[in-house]
């Protein structure tokens, strides 16, 4: 444990001293990954799916805020659209303009939950973001993830009927607007996991702010073992399995509770067994604080001596 927690300190270290570069390098690592998973599904304009094309709007993400990142994610899932028809385009912008809409009024500082729902859901990990969002956020970050899961089931329409939507483009432009519009709303399953997200996130919220020892540890997991309940009976009583089969949602359950306490320990790591009771007063009211200390380790500092030995020379040494 010691050994992790010097780990720990020494990357908050590295961390401190090189986020200028560490930070433009995050956001071209995660667009480049955004692009890749989204041109897999719908790679229909080649040239968006171009590595040199990716690594170009990679590179102009690192200027821009994570929000920004994820309406220009959004854009590149247009641009697909665009490969099948102007029509498919042109209900993508108009759905995704509604959408951002709300975003940009609510939750503009969330982008960074908006952009990595649908790649982990594509990753087949999703159950990890409302887990850590309870433990570092509050129940507003439902909103973006809401619409990372509208995100994640539009890209899955579009992959699984792109050869239906074509059709409809050349012989009913209505229906193909209607289709791209209410299809994916219309999935149970993106209901079952909106509903298991925002229950999370609300459970592990609260858990995690009561007065009790290790209450991230109790929250993570039972967050993670509330996710997959909430989905296990979703997918038994509507059809997932096209996003997640039972056993996906167990190993992706586990693994997302394994990631959570990972980035807690990362964020926060605290000693309850040096738990104190503070207690003070005013003129009005006597107040008693509950103090968790942090646990704070630094690398022991490695000196390394030299002894350079001189050989003794005796006054008859060196007369030979």
């Amino acid at each position: 444990m010691m050994q992790l927690l010097v780990f720990k300190d020494q990357l908050k270290k590295i961390y401190r001293q090189y986020s200028m570069f560490i930070n433009p390098a995050l956001k071209f690592g995660l667009t480049l990954i955004s692009l890749f998973v989204i041109n897999s599904q719908i790679g229909y304009y080649s040239l968006l799916g171009n590595i040199a094309v990716m690594v170009l709007i990679s590179l102009a993400s690192i200027l821009l805020p994570v929000s920004a990142i994820a309406l220009i994610t959004s854009v590149v899932i247009v641009g697909n659209m665009y490969g099948l028809s102007l029509y498919s385009a042109a209900a993508t912008l108009i759905m995704f303009a509604a959408m951002y809409l709300i975003f940009f009024r609510f939750t503009p500082k969330s982008g960074i939950y908006l952009l990595i729902v649908p790649v982990l859901f594509i990753l087949k990990v999703p159950f990890v973001v409302p887990i850590v969002a309870g433990i570092v956020s509050t129940p507003v970050a439902i909103i973006p993830m809401a619409m990372g899961l509208y995100l994640y089931f539009f890209i899955n329409y579009a992959a699984v009927n792109g050869a239906d939507l074509i059709t409809l483009s050349a012989n009913d432009p209505l229906a193909l607007i209607k289709n791209i519009a209410l299809e994916p709303v219309m999935d149970e399953a993106l209901w079952v996991m909106i509903i298991a997200f925002a229950a999370v996130t609300i459970a592990v919220y609260i858990i995690r702010r009561l007065a009790i020892d290790y209450p991230h540890y109790i929250a993570i997991a039972a967050g993670g073992a509330l996710n997959i309940i909430i989905v296990l009976i979703g997918s038994l009583k509507f059809d997932m399995g096209n996003h997640m089969s039972v056993a996906g949602i167990l190993v992706g359950g586990i693994v997302s509770i394994a990631l959570a306490f990972a980035v807690d320990f990362f964020v926060l790591t605290v000693d309850y067994s040096r738990t104190e009771i503070v207690q003070y007063e005013d003129d009005d009211y006597y107040y008693y604080v509950k103090a968790v200390p942090k646990i704070k380790v630094t690398a022991p500092e490695v000196r390394v001596k030299r002894i350079n030995a001189r050989r003794a020379t005796g006054p008859d040494e060196g007369k030979k």
